[in-house]
């Protein structure tokens, strides 16, 4: 058990599945406190996870991007600048991730339902995280990081 479920603090993945499809939240609370714990040592902190459908994702995407289209995932920071360790005993709220479950199962290809939505929050916890793929090199960066995460934890 971890050191956070020991204490009763809140988990590293809030979870809220506003659909019928089921996910392996242990799993997925699981890899966010590796990734939390491996990309930033030392800082206390936990993010949101929101599974919904073609239609709300399509609202998010239009209100927050402007991008009337469906997407698979979207990550908004909570904070814009350096993450720093906590000084008290409050976890740092990184953020909110939304996924789309039915892109999810649109792209999924050859991976299960699971392990795609296991690749889609990684991406997110990444965003999160401060990683972008805008310019090239930090596109580069992310990948091999995403590449990493999926191999380490997806097997993929």
């Amino acid at each position: 058990m971890s050191k956070s479920h020991m204490m009763n603090e809140p988990p590293a993945l809030d979870i809220i599945n506003d659909t019928d499809e089921e996910v392996q939240a242990s799993v997925l609370i699981r890899m966010a406190e590796e990734i939390f714990a491996q990309e930033r040592p030392g800082l206390s902190c936990f993010a949101t996870l929101y599974l919904c459908n073609d239609e709300q994702m399509q609202s998010f995407n239009k209100q927050y991007r402007g991008n009337p289209e469906v997407t698979d995932v979207l990550a908004f920071r909570a904070t814009h600048g350096e993450l720093e360790p906590d000084k008290g005993n409050a976890k740092t709220f990184l953020g909110d991730i939304v996924v789309d479950i039915n892109q999810a199962y649109r792209q999924k290809g050859t991976n299960s339902f699971q392990e795609e939505i296991q690749i889609l929050v990684i991406h997110g916890l990444l965003h999160l995280l401060g990683y972008d793929h805008i310019k090239t090199q930090d596109k580069i960066t992310m990948e091999q990081k995403e590449n990493y995460y999926k191999r380490k934890m997806v097997g993929k």
